[in-house]
């Protein structure tokens, strides 16, 4: 298995894998041409089994994860952790403060996130949704975090509190 940049040539296989497994909406080809995106395939012999990344926004320091999928049948196998860390390590070299990550309550995005060091700080509903079905907003610093919990129309929000560690 080797991670590495995706390129232009890989846009098919990405769109094709993206519409017959993911379905997200996004134009890949923006993805891979905007220069404050690093997105990353996974290969093995047959070619990509996965993709993720990280769109910099300089504006804040921060980092926002670009979908993160593995083929079904590579599922369970730490692929997703691999390319997670191969995120942080991207995110490290650019020096970002946090990395941003989103995923359905419902989903084993959710468990992978937490698995590798990400901490929910927040809770989004959707509208037209189901009430059940929300969107957890996730966070992963490299240094020690302190959350706060508050409670909001009875859901649990964890939010960071960045000041905790300089003033105490």
């Amino acid at each position: 298995m080797d991670i590495r940049n995706a390129k232009v040539s890989d846009l098919k296989e990405i769109e094709n894998l993206n519409k017959k497994y993911f379905h997200e909406n996004r134009n890949f080809k923006e993805v891979l041409e905007n220069k404050n995106n690093h997105f990353f395939v996974m290969e093995e012999k047959m070619g990509i089994i996965g993709f993720s990344g990280i769109q910099f926004n300089d504006w804040n320091n921060t980092a926002g994860i670009i979908d993160i999928f593995v083929l079904p049948e590579y599922r369970g196998k730490g692929y997703s952790d691999a390319l997670i860390k191969k995120i942080k390590a991207e995110a490290k070299k650019l020096k970002v403060r946090t990395i941003i990550a989103e995923a359905p309550s419902l989903n084993d995005a959710l468990k992978t996130y937490l698995r590798n060091g990400f901490r929910v700080c927040g809770l989004s509903r959707f509208i037209g949704l189901l009430p059940e079905c929300r969107l957890d907003i996730l966070e992963f610093c490299g240094q020690r975090c302190y959350l706060h919990r508050l409670s909001f129309l009875g859901m649990r929000v964890a939010l960071k509190n960045f000041w905790a560690e300089k003033n105490h």
